[in-house]
């Protein structure tokens, strides 16, 4: 049951980190980088880092902008998230329990709500 949940919380932190690349594409209103010198960006920018420039995320050359269509900037961002995920059940007591306590309820709430529409699918708002 264990591996289930394990399972489980994978595949939500990597949705979490497609969702986190997807943002920070998407609602970023100045670009990250401003310079192509890297000990400028890192420097002067805000949105730019050192992590950015040891891991290469990827940035549009002619605009600076944190690239969407970048598999590679994906492929960081989920496994941050992983990572970001899997240190907080080792490291935060108790976090695991309530992990599984929340996708239980999910899941009982979710049987209850179709549960519903098929018992009368037009009173269900």
């Amino acid at each position: 049951m264990e591996f289930f949940w394990a399972t489980i919380f994978g595949l939500e932190f990597i949705l979490f980190g497609c969702l986190a690349h997807v943002v920070r594409a998407t609602f970023n209103p100045f670009p990250d980088r401003i310079s192509d010198s890297n000990t400028v960006n890192i420097l002067f920018s805000s949105g730019y880092s050192m992590g950015d420039h040891i891991f290469g995320t990827e940035y549009d050359d002619l605009t600076g902008y944190y690239r969407l269509d970048s598999l590679k900037n994906l492929q960081l961002s989920v496994y941050f998230s992983l990572i970001f995920g899997f240190v907080c059940v080792l490291g935060i007591p108790g976090i695991w329990d309530l992990f599984v306590a929340g996708n239980q309820w999910l899941g009982e709430w979710v049987v209850m709500r179709l549960g519903e529409a098929v018992a009368d699918p037009w009173s269900f708002r």
